[in-house]
């Protein structure tokens, strides 16, 4: 008996410390073998411009804009698993509605150079917001963020930091510890956990309107983190579908979000 609980135990200790030691690459699984070639190319397909960012640690960035000519711009949080590329449905329904798309690549992902953590991403939201403020000009009162998944830790946290006119949440989570706790409810994630993104703690302060949306069916990111996420924010719209996996851009694949999704970017900023 002390042999098996002996080796149990000692089972149970390699697998704390691979998880542990693993966690990055679970959190960020940063697509390989894409190059900036790759999304140079990309971009001239769509006709967007690729651009350079530094963030506040000097961390150097990647990013694509795709300018619709109304001064307004949607700034895209893309997921964990994504490139800045991956979306281009996405920004040919913002370009055919007038909106610029402008996105970085997260350090340490295609284009950028780094690697990836929550305070990093932290940083490179701020340089996103730096570029579209500074460089492009555009007035933050013409700016939403919009983040996806992941991305949507990453936005929640900005909007505490800065003042865009409002936000999109898609297919996001309520917090990174609860879903590897609603997944590994075995280990002591909140002791094991480096890169928690608790976007229920930030919500509270984003202080601007938010737009969530998100599928019954999402496998991924149940939607119960959708649900308690909403009741945090102090004004926020909520867009409920079925039948949409969590791979699936929303906006573009639903048409009942596609429409709720465009009548709230034309309420944040009318054309014209």
């Amino acid at each position: 008996v002390a042999f098996v609980l002996t080796t149990v135990a000692a089972t149970y200790l390699l697998y704390l410390g691979a998880t542990y030691a693993l966690q990055d690459a679970m959190i960020f699984p940063v697509p390989g073998g894409v190059g900036v070639d790759q999304l140079d190319s990309a971009a001239r397909e769509v006709g967007a411009e690729t651009f350079h960012v530094t963030a506040e640690d000097g961390v150097r960035l990647y990013g694509w804009h795709r300018d619709a000519g109304q001064g307004r711009a949607v700034l895209y949080f893309h997921g964990n698993g994504e490139t800045v590329a991956g979306n281009v449905g996405l920004q040919r329904v913002l370009h055919q509605a007038g909106w610029d798309f402008v996105a970085i690549a997260y350090r340490g992902y295609p284009g950028s150079e780094g690697s990836p953590d929550e305070e990093g991403l932290a940083r490179d939201g701020r340089a996103l917001w730096a570029y579209a403020t500074e460089t492009l000009g555009l007035s933050p009162d013409r700016i939403v963020l919009h983040g996806r998944s992941l991305g949507g830790g990453v936005a929640t946290r900005l909007a505490t930091e800065t003042n865009p006119r409002g936000m999109v949440l898609e297919s996001t989570f309520y917090s990174l510890v609860e879903m590897a706790r609603g997944r590994t409810y075995f280990l002591p994630v909140d002791t094991l956990l480096r890169h928690r993104f608790e976007s229920f703690r930030y919500a509270p302060r984003a202080g601007v309107p938010v737009l969530q949306v998100h599928s019954r069916d999402d496998g991924l990111i149940p939607v119960d983190h959708a649900r308690r996420l909403h009741q945090r924010f102090a004004e926020a719209e909520y867009v409920e579908v079925d039948q949409f996996t969590h791979g699936h851009a929303l906006p573009v694949t639903s048409p009942e979000v596609n429409q709720a999704y465009l009548a709230f970017l034309e309420r944040m900023v009318p054309r014209g």
